[in-house]
């Protein structure tokens, strides 16, 4: 009897940006310090980019006022980058810190004219317009 091992492959799922609002334990409002390099091995993933974070806005969730960040995860489907400046985010812990709970959509920068890389739709799984950060938090309702 021949056994043959194929290598596991695995492919991220980008929840839909309802399901992200559904299924992120935190949403918030962040200002993001420049981010490091590091090597954090975490439950899941090891991370090579962290950041501390001061909570502007609470959206979902009951997070403290500074909040660390961790990032670039080591799987090469998918992985969060974050931006220094301040971010729409949805989050999950990992350990004492915390991480995006969906990817790419996890961070989402604010521009100056504050608006926000959002979806047009529910159903969207990626970033495909932007939305003044208000409607988008009346989205969220808040």
């Amino acid at each position: 009897v021949a056994l043959i091992c194929l290598p596991a492959l695995a492919k991220a799922y980008h929840a839909t940006r309802q399901e992200m609002i559904e299924r992120a334990p935190f949403i918030a409002v962040v200002e993001i310090e420049k981010p490091e390099a590091c090597s954090f091995k975490g439950q899941h993933w090891t991370y090579s980019q962290q950041a501390r974070a001061h909570v502007v806005q609470r959206v979902k969730g009951d997070l403290p006022e500074w909040i660390q960040l961790y990032a670039q995860e080591n799987f090469e489907c998918a992985q969060v980058t974050l931006t220094q400046g301040r971010c729409l985010m949805f989050l999950e812990r990992e350990g004492q810190a915390y991480r995006g709970s969906n990817w790419g959509l996890s961070c989402l920068p604010i521009d100056d004219a504050q608006r926000v890389a959002w979806t047009s739709r529910p159903d969207i799984r990626q970033s495909d317009c932007k939305r003044p950060l208000q409607q988008v938090l009346t989205e969220l309702g808040k």
